[in-house]
């Protein structure tokens, strides 16, 4: 990380660099966490998927305000003041001189291969925690059918109908 003194020296394009390279940081950090939570869910872990998700949320929010940041520099590059008009980072790259591009270009696949596992990751998670979820209901199921209005028993055996009517569970309400 650079200092407020150098950081205020440098150009608008160097500052955007900059921020771009702090949100391939943000983005590696959020895969990793987001990789973490794989295993949390695969390990049943409910107390260490709950704090990954506050970090992720975090990571979210970081993200978000680089994303801004992002913006706010591409605005100026193209002096362009509209908020309406939105300047792609693979727009900008293709405006700037040939011998800079390789570099700006080879940030930007970063971030797009960076993206890509944590939006791959995500669609596992949720594969994942849907056939727990199925699983569970299933087991339910399996337990405590529906057909049968009682499911309460005395200690001889018998269904006890003084209780309820009602079952114990009843997953579809």
């Amino acid at each position: 990380m650079i200092n407020n003194q150098s950081f205020e020296d440098m150009s608008v394009k160097d500052k955007l660099y900059q921020v771009l390279l702090e949100e391939i940081h943000a983005y590696t950090y959020l895969a990793e966490t987001v990789k973490q939570k794989q295993e949390a869910i695969i390990k049943n872990e409910l107390e260490s998927l709950e704090n990954l998700t506050g970090v992720e949320r975090l990571l979210v929010n970081k993200v978000e305000l680089l994303l801004q940041t992002r913006e706010r520099y591409l605005q100026k590059l193209t002096d362009k003041e509209e908020s309406s008009i939105t300047l792609r980072l693979g727009e900008f790259i293709n405006g700037i001189p040939e011998e800079e591009q390789a570099r700006w270009i080879s940030l930007e696949q970063r971030i797009h291969r960076t993206v890509e596992k944590i939006r791959r990751l995500n669609l596992e998670n949720q594969q994942l925690i849907r056939s727990s979820l199925n699983y569970i209901h299933g087991m339910v199921e399996m337990l405590y059918p529906h057909e049968k209005d009682g499911g309460f028993y005395n200690k001889t055996g018998k269904e006890d109908a003084k209780v309820s009517s009602k079952p114990i569970l009843n997953c579809n309400a």
